[in-house]
């Protein structure tokens, strides 16, 4: 009887919407660092993201700099990274925001970093990864998942890389196997490296992720900035525009980071 009304259930499921998705590393260390005013920064892109439906923000460091975006913003999901680690400077950096509502939040630093001062410093933050579970609609589910990895072109940095999509994989295999999934943020990973090329199609190829740029012939296939995603028995995901964002700039028509904003629109229909 369980099994016949479950199945009831989800038969009369319909769900069909469009996703509009952003990935945006914010640059949001402090003004020491970055060279200009970093929360008067913050406090004209928080504005710009209250449209989207579901973010991957990277670089949100400064719980200042932070509550300027959850202040600013009514999405039911605010998921922040923000636990350091003992021997770094900074969180994780990582805060993902959807209208969706939270089932669950997974959060794991890398176990590898390079640098404090040289190679990029990524040793000053405490890199991992965001996974946050999101319900779309009765029984219907979505692991999505914000990572910023390693920086820097020296060897060292691309054998961190290496590990770190390694224990991003693990993950999604671990936790999201047979679940939708849409991966985003910073890879550092840049297509005419060939190292880089290959860590890129172990994510797609290991992880059965689409590369939204990729999918549709975006652009700027060069940007390290990516939305990937995979559909499942019970949704189906398709990707209809890849768009580098055009409002992310000052009056000045200076861009508010030292990222692009890139979003996906993807389309989203239930299976049952």
């Amino acid at each position: 009887m369980i099994v016949l009304m479950l199945a009831c259930a989800q038969a009369d499921l319909e769900f069909s919407e469009d996703l509009e998705v952003l990935t945006y590393n914010v640059h949001g260390l402090p003004s020491a660092i970055t060279g200009d005013d970093t929360t008067g920064r913050f406090e004209q892109i928080a504005p710009l993201l209250k449209d989207y439906n579901l973010m991957g923000i990277q670089e949100d460091f400064m719980l200042e700099n932070h509550e300027i975006l959850t202040d600013s913003l009514d999405h039911v999901t605010q998921a922040w990274f923000s636990e350091m680690l003992e021997d770094r400077y900074y969180g994780s950096g990582l805060s993902t925001f959807s209208h969706f509502k939270t089932l669950e939040i997974y959060t794991q630093h890398y176990s590898t970093c390079n640098g404090t001062l040289d190679y990029g410093s990524d040793c000053l933050a405490s890199k991992g990864f965001l996974r946050v579970r999101l319900e779309l609609a009765p029984g219907l589910e979505i692991d999505v998942y914000n990572s910023h990895l390693e920086a820097g072109n020296d060897a060292q940095d691309t054998s961190v890389r290496t590990e770190q999509v390694r224990e991003l994989l693990d993950e999604i295999e671990l936790s999201s196997a047979d679940r939708s999934v849409i991966f985003m943020g910073d890879t550092n990973l840049k297509f005419d490296i060939p190292e880089e090329m290959e860590l890129l199609n172990q994510i797609k190829e290991e992880g059965m992720l689409t590369d939204c740029c990729e999918q549709m012939q975006c652009s700027q296939p060069q940007y390290i900035d990516r939305i990937f995603f995979r559909g499942s028995s019970d949704l189906e995901i398709t990707a209809k525009e890849w768009l580098e964002r055009s409002e992310f700039f000052d009056e000045e028509g200076e861009p508010l980071s030292d990222h692009p904003a890139v979003s996906c629109l993807l389309g989203l229909k239930a299976n049952f």
